[in-house]
């Protein structure tokens, strides 16, 4: 009944995650870029009907940005130019994200003569982190020489989680110190680095887990490290 119980919460979680998300993080929308991954220059990407607008960011006045109106870019859905078989121009945007995570399984190192252990126990957990986005303006040349623009999305984040989840607890796992067999409620947290493609999410995590019934005592992975894959969808 728990491992159903998380089941439901991941998928509640995820589907929440679309419906809120209405600026979606892979989408090239309104707003202000880096234009290169490092260095601070900037501008104003504004999305109108199937053109990008690209207008380059001068400096900051009394509060309010001000702009090179003369420097302006359009991007429209096709092109034609003279020059190169591909046209790429791209944009970044770091922002601060989070996430709600399904952790499918997790490998246990081997510990007090158990052997390495691969834990497929569902886990849900929320995602807190520092995030740079990456959108690829493409544009590739067909035939008649006309360049055809798709838009790339690609984000890395590093991050904090905290979450639930189900262990399986028996005699084995607590060295003969308990006659029963249950499913015991876990807290989880740790690190995790992300990447997002389109708008999926998955990655690593790095994290402990602490037993919260009286068993905990007897539980060999205690606090003890493990390594697991993680997918979510983005929620800001």
């Amino acid at each position: 009944m728990l491992k159903i119980t998380f089941y439901l919460f991941v998928v509640i979680c995820l589907c929440s995650c679309s419906a809120l998300n209405k600026t979606a993080k892979y989408k090239l929308n309104d707003g202000i870029y880096r234009i290169y991954a490092i260095r601070a220059e900037r501008a104003y990407v504004s999305i109108e009907g199937d053109s990008a607008v690209v207008v380059p960011i001068t400096g900051k006045r009394d509060g309010h940005y001000t702009f090179d109106t003369s420097q302006t870019e359009v991007y429209t859905s096709t092109i034609k130019s003279a020059g190169g078989d591909e046209i790429i121009r791209n944009f970044y945007h770091p922002s601060f994200d989070v996430d709600v995570l399904a952790i499918p399984f997790k490998y246990r190192p081997s510990i007090k003569g158990f052997p390495n252990q691969l834990d497929v126990n569902y886990s849900g957990a929320l995602y807190l982190g520092y995030r740079t986005d990456k959108y690829q303006l493409n544009y590739e040349r067909n035939p008649l020489d006309v360049y055809t623009r798709s838009v790339n999305h690609f984000g890395l984040s590093a991050g904090l989680i905290v979450g639930l989840g189900a262990t399986d607890m028996n005699q084995w796992v607590t060295l003969n110190n308990i006659n029963i067999e249950y499913e015991g409620l876990i807290f989880m947290k740790g690190l995790a680095i992300t990447a997002a493609l389109q708008n999926l999410t998955f990655g690593v995590a790095l994290g402990t887990d602490n037993l919260l019934d009286k068993n905990h005592i007897y539980w060999i992975y205690q606090n003890k490290p493990w390594i697991g894959l993680t997918v979510g969808l983005n929620i800001n």
